[in-house]
């Protein structure tokens, strides 16, 4: 804990600059680790998030308003929460991973000014106090995402995404904090294939060919099917009223960084079978269906 009373003040840097009540962070000059900064933040360096000594997620929390022309920085599965309204001039980036979390406490509906980049699969943002969020619209080539909310429309207008990341969000309650967040979906591919044909062909999807271990792919067809051949994804879902079945098959799912989907394959509502195949995920995978798997 770095904590500033209303009478004192921290200066990182060589100007000895001194405002009551603030922690500065001059140009040059990086702030790092977890836990709690209790003052206003003035950021014109680097605070960086970094979790590789904490607890699972690494958090830091900044109690005051964060202002300056400097760089927040989130590292893979940390997690930066402000209290203090978000000045429009700091630059907010997730560095390369995933699953990192941006925490907005107290900035209200309206258009934010403040950059945010390298959004990618499982990154986040969270609104306190809202009860919904009924659509995310990106726009401008990902530059703009709009997040419309029962209290207004949060409006980035500075947004970009990691190379290869699909430019969409969905949205949640988020599970740890009981919030709405937006997260940075995977592109969906759905299988468009006859039964009995191979994964790894590529007019066997729809739309972009044959998936990719950042993809989310899809099995919708009620009649169910079996599968032969190899594939990837990041997370696999097996809908429908009838059975999918691996035969000699092998399906190869990453898994996704970040919750709330956590690695898993998902059969929602249809019927998976491994017959002298395998289904491999990194992490955990989890069977939903009612009519259970074998």
């Amino acid at each position: 804990t770095l904590s500033v009373d209303a009478t004192s003040g921290v200066d990182l840097g060589s100007s000895g600059s001194f405002i009551p009540g603030a922690v500065v962070v001059e140009l040059g000059q990086t702030l790092t680790g977890d836990g709690l900064v209790s003052a206003v933040l003035i950021n014109n360096g680097v605070v960086q998030v970094d979790a590789s000594h904490a607890a699972n997620p690494g958090t830091m929390e900044i109690t005051g308003a964060v202002n300056g022309s400097g760089t927040l920085s989130l590292a893979p599965a940390s997690v930066l929460k402000l209290d203090g309204a978000l000045g429009g001039t700091q630059n907010v980036v997730f560095n390369s991973g995933g699953a990192g979390e941006l925490i907005l406490n107290n900035t209200p509906p309206g258009t934010i000014t403040s950059s945010i980049s390298g959004l990618n699969i499982g990154d986040s943002i969270n609104f306190a106090g809202l009860s919904s969020i009924s659509n995310v619209q990106v726009s401008g080539g990902g530059g703009t995402v709009t997040v419309t909310t029962n209290l207004g429309n949060y409006v980035f207008n500075n947004t970009t995404f990691a190379a290869g990341a699909f430019h969409g969000f969905f949205s949640s309650v988020n599970g740890n904090t009981g919030d709405w967040h937006i997260v940075v979906a995977p592109q969906q591919v759905a299988w468009t294939g006859a039964s009995g044909t191979d994964l790894g062909t590529a007019t066997n999807w729809s739309p972009n060919g044959v998936p990719t271990s950042i993809e989310q792919i899809a099995f919708n067809s009620n009649a169910g099917g079996t599968l032969t051949g190899t594939g990837n994804g990041v997370l696999a879902n097996f809908n429908g009223t009838g059975t999918w079945t691996l035969q000699n098959a092998t399906l190869n799912l990453a898994g996704e960084p970040g919750a709330p989907y956590s690695p898993y394959a998902g059969s929602e509502g249809g019927k998976l079978t491994v017959n002298g195949g395998f289904l491999t995920a990194g992490g955990s995978y989890q069977i939903t269906a009612a009519q259970g798997a074998t």
